[in-house]
């Protein structure tokens, strides 16, 4: 597979690009549709395109751009109560999460990624809902992991997905309490990564060239 080439301004070539458009708008529609798992959808295909750690970077800044646009329709639907404690954990899983992406080597971070994107789908096929109120030590817990496995993979929604299908929330409450969340984890986690280093002109730009197809996935999802 092609691998990025520092020279260039946008670091997906043509004809691959017309590849990374249709993932980000099928990430989209799933993102739109459910609140979450754009990650999920889009970080394995965009392996193919890039390296392991430029394909964090994308997929934060992707989800970002996709959690605001439903955020500015649902917010109202969201549950405060149940996120409030999670996002404050966010900010310190967030940082670990960068420090581990910076020395992670690129081979087994690329292993990792595969290895938690099956994990994590396996545990949504068989996690049964079991009806439970927000902890403050279950909420930090979560909150953290999110964050760290957010900046170090790209994949941190999972445990948040699963910590509010276990709530006693709706499913419109659900959607819009975790695109609140996770809009909150994209933007302390592109932060992050842009301290430690990692978020390069050509990645924002291709970035940018990115954000279209998400535009016109997220609203057919919703």
């Amino acid at each position: 597979p092609w691998r990025r080439n520092p020279s260039r301004a946008v670091i997906i070539p043509f004809p691959e690009v017309l590849g990374a458009f249709a993932i980000v708008v099928v990430a989209a529609v799933i993102h739109g549709l459910t609140g979450f798992g754009f990650a999920l959808a889009a970080t394995p295909v965009l392996l193919y395109f890039l390296d392991p750690k430029s394909t964090v970077v994308l997929t934060v800044i992707l989800s970002l751009a996709s959690g605001i646009l439903i955020v500015a329709s649902s917010f109202r639907h969201a549950s405060l109560r149940w996120i409030t404690g999670p996002m404050v954990l966010n900010v310190f899983g967030a940082a670990a999460g960068g420090v581990v992406l910076v020395v992670i080597d690129p081979g087994l971070l690329r292993f990792l990624i595969g290895f938690m994107t099956v994990a994590f789908a396996t545990m949504f096929l068989v996690a049964s809902n079991r009806a439970h109120e927000p902890t403050l030590k279950t909420g930090a817990a979560v909150g953290f992991v999110s964050g760290a496995l957010m900046t170090s993979t790209g994949l941190g929604g999972p445990p948040m997905v699963l910590y509010l299908l276990n709530s006693q929330l709706q499913k419109e409450s659900i959607r819009a309490s975790l695109a609140v969340f996770f809009c909150v984890s994209h933007v302390l986690s592109t932060v992050t990564l842009v301290v430690a280093g990692v978020v390069s002109t050509p990645l924002l730009l291709t970035a940018l060239a990115l954000i279209p197809p998400v535009v016109v996935g997220v609203p057919l999802g919703a």
